[in-house]
């Protein structure tokens, strides 16, 4: 499910444990766009709006997860703003006739973006189905 999606979900849900579910969902989400580790990212959630995942008596409510959605999805807007900005001074530079090396910022971007976004290999109904042979049993 994409980030937006389950953004709004947070937001409708009137059960503290959908949206518990779903901030998980969320902050996974937001971890593909932000270049970081899921681990990363809720501590860093638990450390400001003090809650803890490992203590289901330090939960946070249904208004505190809302809260932490929308800190997050700040977060993200504005990792996207600056990546964006970074594409398009590339773009300019490219029209202008300079075509060098990607600048450090956005390479360095792109491949935090890699590393935690990996693409599944375009295989089709068959191609699963031979990679589950592979695998073997159980697997």
């Amino acid at each position: 499910m994409g980030f937006a999606n389950t953004y709004r979900r947070i937001f409708t849900f009137e059960s503290p444990s959908h949206a518990w579910i779903a901030l998980h969902r969320l902050v996974e989400a937001a971890c593909r766009t932000l270049g970081t580790t899921f681990t990363v990212e809720f501590e860093q959630l638990e450390r400001r709006f003090a809650f803890a995942r490992a203590d289901p008596r330090r939960w946070p409510d249904l208004a505190t997860m809302r809260r932490a959605a929308e800190y997050i999805a700040a977060r993200r807007a504005e990792a996207l703003t600056r990546r964006d900005g970074l594409i398009a001074s590339r773009r300019a530079s490219k029209r202008r006739g300079r075509r060098c090396a990607v600048p450090k910022e956005l390479a360095a971007l792109e491949a935090r973006h890699q590393v935690h976004s990996p693409r599944p290999p375009r295989v089709g109904y068959w191609g699963w189905r031979k990679r589950r042979e592979e695998a073997g049993p159980g697997r």
